[in-house]
């Protein structure tokens, strides 16, 4: 039984191949990036700009091609490497004899497990890093052809053209920071507040939190969504009052509206603008308002999924909001908020599926603060789906851990310090409230 061996053998090095291909290439697309930027475009630029900017467009034309091959390299060696392992692990069980099978199985169960692990944990989450930066540069292709390389360098504070995903993330910001989004982004209705007793005296813990951020996203079954922000006041567990303001995400089916892609961009591009708040967050705080937040002194938890996190990390930037309504705490689930400069006194949860490609659109990693955790796991469902591993249900089962279908409790899951601030919001009911996220 040679043949297997052989194949598989074969396989392992055409990935070791394949691997150094990539690594070849990658060198080949940031050397032209820098060519790109050189100051000998730049120069050529000021003399000669119809020309320069034909040979730029033709040198980010081919470093966007070469960055592709690097991605559909680096997937062809993961897959090869998939069937090499595949190849060897049959190889060791036909070779094995009988009184033997059953132990080589079991030990090639254990091997791929471990191989299957190493896949999805470091693999995948590079193949999604490396499929969002070359959509960013596709994006500065696409610009830098319209309108030019002077323009998009200007907008972009230098950033753009770049292969780096935290340079073109900041560019992205830099330009959305420029586009005046009160055009696109909605204006909203005054807040209408009703009263919901239905969650009157029950106990809040993450789960239940979640269950507050379905609330807001507020999806009746067979409609569309009726977003909503949904604003509870809590008795903690030291016998202190405090509200929890729990603040809908994205609604992917809308380009526009009030939690429509239009709001995404609007929110991401405030956090290099705390001044520049989009109509979402200023609807938040007007809803505050008109329940009574600021006027109570009581402490203020902002949560949020997604959008609702980007959100919430946009109020929470703002200082004079923060000692307005005594802002404390903010719990995000898949939002990217690395860039909002969240006042020091806010104590910051973010949870984050290492396999989401969302919280990585803003191109950098949280900052390590003593007020700020991150929690990034790999979604428990190891779904290669990126938007499962995005998905509100699946960070409810990281948060709050998984539920036994036959007792109905949870186990694992994250635990809350008792020591942390967010631990004094997870109390019982008192009251809620809620006020629908409308258009003029």
């Amino acid at each position: 039984m040679t043949s297997l061996a052989v194949e598989y053998a074969e396989l392992s090095a055409l990935a070791t191949a394949l691997r150094w291909q990539c690594d070849q290439v990658g060198d080949h697309a940031l050397s032209l990036t820098t060519s790109a930027a050189s100051g000998d475009i730049a120069q050529a630029v000021l003399l000669a700009p119809v020309e320069a900017a034909a040979a730029e467009g033709a040198i980010l034309e081919a470093a966007v091609k070469a960055d592709l091959m690097v991605l559909e390299l680096g997937a062809r060696a993961l897959a090869t490497d998939t069937a090499a392992e595949l190849y060897r692990l049959a190889d060791e069980i036909a070779q094995a004899g009988s009184d033997a099978a059953a132990a080589v199985r079991a030990k090639a169960a254990e091997e791929w497990a471990e191989f299957t692990a190493w896949a999805y944990e470091e693999a995948y989450p590079w193949l999604i890093d490396s499929g969002i930066t070359v959509a960013i540069i596709g994006a500065q292709v696409v610009l830098i052809d319209q309108f030019g390389l002077p323009l998009v360098f200007l907008v972009t504070g230098g950033h753009w053209p770049t292969l780096s995903h935290e340079d073109a993330a900041a560019g992205l910001l830099a330009l959305l920071d420029k586009i005046p989004f009160h055009d696109i982004d909605p204006e909203l209705r005054d807040p209408d507040l009703k009263e919901n007793d239905a969650y009157d005296g029950m106990r809040v813990d993450l789960e239940q939190l979640m269950n507050f951020e379905t609330d807001a996203y507020n999806k009746p079954k067979g409609d569309s969504a009726q977003p909503q922000v949904v604003i509870t006041k809590v008795l903690g567990p030291d016998g202190v009052e405090r509200w929890i303001v729990n603040i809908p995400g994205t609604e992917p089916s809308r380009i526009l509206g009030p939690t429509g892609i239009d709001t995404d961009l609007a929110t991401m591009g405030s956090a290099t603008n705390a001044s520049e708040q989009s109509e979402l967050s200023q609807a938040i705080v007007e809803a505050m308002k008109a329940a009574g937040v600021d006027d109570s002194g009581l402490d203020v938890m902002l949560s949020g999924h997604s959008l609702g996190g980007m959100v919430a990390a946009d109020i929470a930037s703002d200082p004079e909001l923060v000692e307005k309504f005594h802002i404390r705490a903010v719990t995000t689930q898949g939002s990217p908020i690395a860039h909002y400069p969240i006042t020091d006194g806010v104590e910051v949860l973010a949870f984050e599926h290492n396999q989401d490609p969302v919280p990585q659109l803003d191109g950098s990693d949280n900052p390590d603060r003593p007020n700020w955790t991150t929690v990034a796991v790999d979604n428990p469902t190891r779904s290669i789906d990126p938007l499962d591993s995005h998905g509100q249900d699946q960070y409810t089962t990281t948060m709050a851990g998984e539920r036994d279908p036959d007792t109905d409790v949870r186990s694992g899951g994250y635990v809350v310090a008792p020591d942390s601030a967010i631990s004094g919001f997870m109390g019982t009911v008192e009251s809620q409230q809620t006020s629908r996220l409308e258009e003029k």
